[in-house]
């Protein structure tokens, strides 16, 4: 009984948004724009986490500029997610979450292990009077603390994978995972309308994207991009160096020859790094063998002074000789 009420009022908020309910109840025909205040916009997520004086930015995502010490959200992407840039960016520190039930993320989830599939429609629990707005109980760790419900709207699905998925269907089918790659995180979910504004209206979802932007920003110490929609993405990300490459040429070179093993024999980098290599071959031998290249030294034994003359007397204190008797 007490989960039917929890259901009913979660009807009762969506309908509290007027007509556009109706609009949503097939699959979002709208673009995601992010800083529209429309059903689809993200102004209000958006809004939230600037409230909560979070550095959240919007526009275009410059992918060279971008640190591994920063969170990308990309939301309903109008085209295909440039997806090894962003997963080199999540392996060197930073954080990803990536909302999407379209194709434009595909080349993403295979590079996480995962492909996206029809969600179940039968079995489901749904908002009464809205079959489309299916109900989904989450696990109570990481970003879904103090969730208990997500309302979602056409959601997708993600096809059966050995990962621990940390949001399923009913009939046990993954629909959100969270997961730790290299150094950073990746939250992806199939379903980007979970953070457009008719459905925040939702107290459950809303507290849900709450705790996502503060993932996101790392509570404030991350800087948060937000990607929806028509927004493009420039450039190519380029990483970080690591600290020992910074203390000197040693770590730079055997990385140099590391990559030198996978390259073919008429790559450039070939050329570069055997260059390399023999360039560091002298500077060792230079600073190993400071006198190689000097006058050749005389061999033999050393004395400690001058030579004594053949005909010089004894030295005063060496001992006297003894005369063997007859």
């Amino acid at each position: 009984m007490r989960r039917r009420s929890r259901i009913t009022a979660l009807a009762l908020g969506l309908a509290l948004l007027g007509p556009r309910t109706a609009v949503a109840q097939g699959p979002v025909a709208e673009a995601v724009q992010t800083e529209s205040p429309d059903w689809t916009g993200l102004t209000r997520w958006l809004g939230a986490g600037r409230g909560a004086r979070l550095d959240v930015r919007t526009g275009p995502l410059d992918l060279a500029s971008l640190s591994p010490k920063s969170g990308v959200a990309v939301i309903a992407p109008e085209r295909p997610v440039p997806a090894e840039p962003l997963l080199r960016f999540v392996r060197e520190g930073g954080r990803l979450l990536v909302a999407d039930e379209g194709e434009a993320s595909a080349e993403l989830w295979a590079g996480l292990g995962l492909r996206s599939a029809p969600a179940p429609r039968s079995g489901q629990t749904t908002l009464p009077g809205h079959p489309d707005f299916v109900v989904l109980t989450p696990t109570t760790a990481g970003v879904f603390d103090g969730v208990e419900r997500l309302v979602t709207n056409h959601p997708g699905a993600f096809a059966e994978t050995p990962l621990d998925a940390a949001v399923r269907y009913a009939d046990g089918a993954p629909f959100a995972f969270q997961l730790s790659v290299g150094n950073g995180e990746v939250l992806v979910l199939a379903d980007s309308s979970l953070f457009i504004n008719l459905m925040q209206a939702v107290p459950e979802n809303a507290r849900f994207a709450a705790n996502a932007m503060a993932w996101l920003a790392e509570d404030g110490t991350r800087p948060v991009h937000l990607l929806a929609g028509a927004d493009s993405t420039q450039g190519d990300y380029a990483g970080v160096a690591p600290p020992d490459e910074k203390l000197g040429g040693a770590a730079t070179l055997n990385r140099g020859l590391a990559r030198l093993s996978t390259a073919r024999p008429d790559d450039p980098a070939v050329r570069f790094f055997v260059a390399l290599l023999l360039a560091a071959t002298c500077i060792y031998a230079l600073a190993v063998f400071p006198g190689a290249g000097s006058r050749r030294r005389p061999t033999g034994p050393r004395f400690p002074g001058p030579r004594p003359r053949p005909d010089a007397p004894p030295p005063t204190n060496a001992p006297p000789s003894r005369t063997e008797p007859r």
